[in-house]
Protein backbone atom coordinates (compact mmCIF):
# COMPACT_ATOMS: atom_id res chain seq x y z
CA UNK A 1 0.00 0.00 0.00
CA UNK A 2 1.26 3.40 -1.01
CA UNK A 3 1.58 6.48 1.67
CA UNK A 4 0.07 9.10 1.15
CA UNK A 5 2.65 12.11 0.71
CA UNK A 6 1.52 15.46 2.83
CA UNK A 7 1.98 18.61 1.09
CA UNK A 8 2.64 21.05 3.40
CA UNK A 9 2.89 25.45 2.46
CA UNK A 10 6.41 26.60 3.78
CA UNK A 11 7.24 30.36 3.78
CA UNK A 12 10.82 31.23 4.14
CA UNK A 13 11.16 35.25 5.14
CA UNK A 14 15.68 35.69 4.27
CA UNK A 15 16.95 39.23 5.10
CA UNK A 16 18.19 39.64 0.91
CA UNK A 17 19.18 37.64 -2.00
CA UNK A 18 22.07 39.42 -3.17
CA UNK A 19 24.14 36.14 -2.83
CA UNK A 20 26.35 34.44 -0.64
CA UNK A 21 26.63 30.99 1.42
CA UNK A 22 23.57 31.21 3.67
CA UNK A 23 20.95 32.74 1.03
CA UNK A 24 22.53 29.89 -1.56
CA UNK A 25 21.44 27.18 0.84
CA UNK A 26 18.56 29.07 1.61
CA UNK A 27 17.23 29.14 -2.43
CA UNK A 28 18.61 25.57 -2.38
CA UNK A 29 16.17 24.38 0.23
CA UNK A 30 13.21 26.06 -0.94
CA UNK A 31 13.79 24.89 -4.55
CA UNK A 32 14.06 21.08 -3.38
CA UNK A 33 11.02 21.38 -1.50
CA UNK A 34 9.10 22.95 -4.60
CA UNK A 35 10.56 19.81 -5.97
CA UNK A 36 8.77 17.13 -4.24
CA UNK A 37 5.76 18.73 -4.34
CA UNK A 38 5.69 21.06 -1.50
CA UNK A 39 4.53 24.77 -1.81
CA UNK A 40 6.82 27.27 -0.91
CA UNK A 41 7.11 31.02 -0.84
CA UNK A 42 9.97 32.94 -0.52
CA UNK A 43 9.78 36.89 1.42
CA UNK A 44 13.33 38.75 1.42
CA UNK A 45 13.42 41.95 3.31
CA UNK A 46 14.93 43.56 1.36
CA UNK A 47 14.15 42.48 -2.14
CA UNK A 48 16.47 45.09 -3.92
CA UNK A 49 19.92 44.21 -5.73
CA UNK A 50 18.64 40.54 -6.05
CA UNK A 51 21.75 38.74 -7.48
CA UNK A 52 20.36 35.11 -7.37
CA UNK A 53 18.68 33.37 -9.90
CA UNK A 54 14.77 33.04 -8.69
CA UNK A 55 12.94 30.21 -10.61
CA UNK A 56 9.78 31.29 -11.86
CA UNK A 57 7.25 28.74 -10.41
CA UNK A 58 8.79 29.69 -6.85
CA UNK A 59 6.22 31.60 -5.49
CA UNK A 60 8.65 34.95 -4.65
CA UNK A 61 6.83 37.83 -3.08
CA UNK A 62 8.77 41.33 -3.22
CA UNK A 63 6.93 43.26 -0.62
CA UNK A 64 8.22 47.08 0.52
CA UNK A 65 9.89 47.16 4.34
CA UNK A 66 11.55 49.47 5.53
CA UNK A 67 15.27 49.57 5.38
CA UNK A 68 15.39 49.16 9.30
CA UNK A 69 14.09 46.12 9.18
CA UNK A 70 16.98 44.57 7.29
CA UNK A 71 20.06 46.86 8.48
CA UNK A 72 21.67 48.03 11.78
CA UNK A 73 22.90 45.48 14.57
CA UNK A 74 21.79 42.26 15.08
CA UNK A 75 22.06 41.62 18.80
CA UNK A 76 20.87 45.33 20.13
CA UNK A 77 18.16 46.98 21.18
CA UNK A 78 15.86 46.90 17.64
CA UNK A 79 12.48 48.72 16.80
CA UNK A 80 10.03 46.81 14.14
CA UNK A 81 7.94 48.97 12.42
CA UNK A 82 3.80 48.32 12.79
CA UNK A 83 3.56 48.75 9.35
CA UNK A 84 6.30 45.92 8.55
CA UNK A 85 4.95 43.51 11.11
CA UNK A 86 1.16 44.23 9.53
CA UNK A 87 2.68 43.45 6.27
CA UNK A 88 4.46 40.31 7.48
CA UNK A 89 1.33 39.06 9.35
CA UNK A 90 -0.84 39.75 6.05
CA UNK A 91 1.46 37.84 4.14
CA UNK A 92 1.20 34.96 6.79
CA UNK A 93 -2.69 35.34 6.61
CA UNK A 94 -3.34 35.08 3.15
CA UNK A 95 -1.02 32.02 2.22
CA UNK A 96 -1.20 30.20 5.84
CA UNK A 97 1.80 28.23 5.49
CA UNK A 98 2.04 24.92 7.48
CA UNK A 99 6.18 26.12 8.46
CA UNK A 100 7.60 29.86 8.55
CA UNK A 101 11.33 29.30 8.38
CA UNK A 102 13.01 33.22 9.11
CA UNK A 103 16.71 32.77 7.94
CA UNK A 104 19.60 34.75 8.46
CA UNK A 105 19.96 37.09 10.33
CA UNK A 106 17.62 40.35 10.94
CA UNK A 107 14.36 38.13 9.93
CA UNK A 108 15.17 36.53 13.01
CA UNK A 109 13.29 40.01 14.79
CA UNK A 110 10.14 39.37 13.41
CA UNK A 111 9.93 35.85 15.21
CA UNK A 112 8.45 37.98 18.72
CA UNK A 113 5.25 38.82 16.01
CA UNK A 114 4.12 36.31 14.05
CA UNK A 115 2.86 33.21 15.03
CA UNK A 116 2.72 29.88 13.83
CA UNK A 117 4.95 26.68 13.50
CA UNK A 118 7.91 29.12 13.58
CA UNK A 119 11.74 28.28 12.85
CA UNK A 120 14.83 30.36 13.12
CA UNK A 121 17.46 28.95 10.94
CA UNK A 122 20.80 30.02 11.93
CA UNK A 123 23.86 29.80 9.46
CA UNK A 124 26.96 30.73 11.49
CA UNK A 125 27.97 32.15 14.34
CA UNK A 126 25.82 35.20 15.45
CA UNK A 127 26.86 35.20 19.02
CA UNK A 128 31.15 34.81 20.79
CA UNK A 129 31.28 33.84 23.74
CA UNK A 130 35.11 34.60 24.08
CA UNK A 131 36.28 38.30 25.09
CA UNK A 132 39.04 40.02 23.18
CA UNK A 133 42.14 40.18 25.80
CA UNK A 134 43.67 43.25 26.78
CA UNK A 135 46.16 44.72 29.23
CA UNK A 136 44.04 48.07 28.88
CA UNK A 137 41.29 48.43 31.63
CA UNK A 138 39.60 50.46 29.42
CA UNK A 139 39.60 48.45 26.33
CA UNK A 140 38.70 45.09 28.83
CA UNK A 141 35.35 47.65 29.99
CA UNK A 142 34.53 48.02 26.55
CA UNK A 143 34.56 44.50 25.35
CA UNK A 144 33.55 42.95 28.54
CA UNK A 145 30.51 45.71 27.73
CA UNK A 146 30.23 44.62 24.47
CA UNK A 147 30.37 40.62 25.22
CA UNK A 148 27.71 41.60 28.10
CA UNK A 149 25.20 43.43 25.84
CA UNK A 150 25.47 40.77 22.81
CA UNK A 151 24.58 37.71 25.36
CA UNK A 152 21.84 39.86 26.82
CA UNK A 153 20.16 40.30 23.20
CA UNK A 154 20.78 37.15 22.20
CA UNK A 155 19.24 35.25 24.27
CA UNK A 156 16.55 37.85 24.50
CA UNK A 157 16.09 37.25 20.34
CA UNK A 158 16.51 33.46 20.76
CA UNK A 159 14.99 31.92 23.98
CA UNK A 160 12.03 30.20 24.08
CA UNK A 161 12.11 29.81 20.03
CA UNK A 162 12.72 26.69 17.58
CA UNK A 163 16.13 26.95 16.23
CA UNK A 164 17.96 25.21 12.98
CA UNK A 165 21.32 25.28 12.97
CA UNK A 166 23.72 24.01 10.28
CA UNK A 167 26.11 22.15 12.65
CA UNK A 168 26.64 20.56 15.80
CA UNK A 169 29.32 23.04 17.25
CA UNK A 170 26.96 26.19 17.13
CA UNK A 171 23.61 23.44 18.12
CA UNK A 172 25.57 22.54 21.68
CA UNK A 173 26.93 26.42 21.60
CA UNK A 174 23.79 27.78 21.96
CA UNK A 175 22.22 25.57 23.88
CA UNK A 176 24.23 26.02 26.63
CA UNK A 177 23.55 29.73 26.43
CA UNK A 178 19.49 29.08 25.88
CA UNK A 179 17.17 27.31 28.14
CA UNK A 180 14.45 25.03 25.52
CA UNK A 181 11.76 24.26 27.57
CA UNK A 182 9.12 23.02 25.36
CA UNK A 183 10.90 24.17 21.86
CA UNK A 184 13.04 22.56 19.98
CA UNK A 185 16.81 22.59 18.52
CA UNK A 186 17.50 20.92 14.92
CA UNK A 187 20.41 20.64 13.33
CA UNK A 188 20.54 20.62 9.31
CA UNK A 189 23.50 18.89 7.79
CA UNK A 190 24.83 20.15 4.46
CA UNK A 191 24.19 18.21 1.57
CA UNK A 192 26.73 18.91 -1.25
CA UNK A 193 25.61 17.77 -4.81
CA UNK A 194 29.08 16.97 -6.65
CA UNK A 195 26.52 15.49 -9.53
CA UNK A 196 27.23 18.42 -11.69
Amino acid sequence: MKKEFNQYHILFIVDHLKGGGAEKILLDTAINFKKIGHQVTVVPLNHHDIKMDIPKDLNFIQENFDQSIYSGKLLRKRETLTSDIEKINTIISDIQPDLIILSHAFAFCLSDFITGNVWLWIHGEIFKSSRKKTNNPFRWYKEYRRSYLDKKYFIKLFNGKNIITVNQDLEKDYKHLLDFFHKSFFTQFQVIDTSN
